[in-house]
């Protein structure tokens, strides 16, 4: 069972007609350590993991279709995503299911809403799983730079036999030891992630490219703003 916090691969998923099937890409969930309430279609469902392509939800009402909005509130406003269901099961607990959630499309600012959630979310995690000596606190990242560039492009690191090897990337893939985000020229920045990427154990280093997928979510318009 997962704990409280830990991460999970989404599904790939193909976006809209723009994304063509080799730009699929997997993304980082991160399961909430308390639910959040939220609303489906005005219904209150309980909200059990956020990620930028989707959510899992439990809800006590059986779905009455493939598609929906689901809102819920963050910081005095509102994030409202037009979803669509991928399975549905139900739980140990009579008249509940739970569901998973593929973000179709985000209302007004709900996609950069959405990306502040998930950063506040993260950092602390990361800050708290660091124990080792010279580790970098995520907090010293300035998330503004980071996940808000303003160029798009993307750059790879890879850490192989403890160099980090930098590329340039036409398609935002994550690799298996590293991470990728979108171009922008703070070195000092991509320094820190990489220290702390460095430093950290593997559930740390999920948590990292979480933190380094907000950025490639903007550059890629995930969700897609109406």
């Amino acid at each position: 069972m997962r704990g409280a916090n830990e991460l999970r691969s989404d599904e790939a998923c193909q976006w809209s007609p723009q994304v063509k099937a080799e730009e699929r890409r997997e993304f980082q969930r991160l399961t909430l350590d308390e639910a959040v309430s939220a609303r489906l279609d005005g219904q209150e469902v309980k909200l059990l993991e956020i990620g930028i392509l989707g959510a899992r939800i439990r809800h006590g009402f059986p779905l009455q279709g493939k598609t929906g909005l689901l809102s819920f509130p963050w910081r005095g406003k509102s994030i409202e995503l037009d979803c669509v269901v991928v399975r549905t099961s139900p739980t140990v607990t009579a008249g509940q299911h739970e569901s998973g959630m593929q973000f179709s499309r985000a209302r007004g600012v709900s996609d950069e809403l959405l990306r502040d959630m998930l950063s506040e979310k993260v950092r602390p995690i990361l800050e708290a799983r660091r124990s080792e000596p010279g580790s970098v606190p995520i907090t010293d990242i300035d998330a503004d730079v980071t996940i808000r560039p303003r160029d798009a492009g993307y750059l790879c690191f890879r850490l192989e036999n403890g160099e980090w090897q930098k590329t340039r990337a036409f398609l935002p893939e994550q690799p298996s030891t590293g991470f990728t985000v979108a171009k922008h020229e703070n070195a000092r920045e991509i320094e820190r992630l990489c220290r702390a990427y460095q430093n950290a154990d593997a559930e740390g280093r999920r948590l990292i490219r979480l933190f380094a997928e907000l950025s490639v979510s903007e550059a890629m318009n995930l969700p897609p703003r109406d």
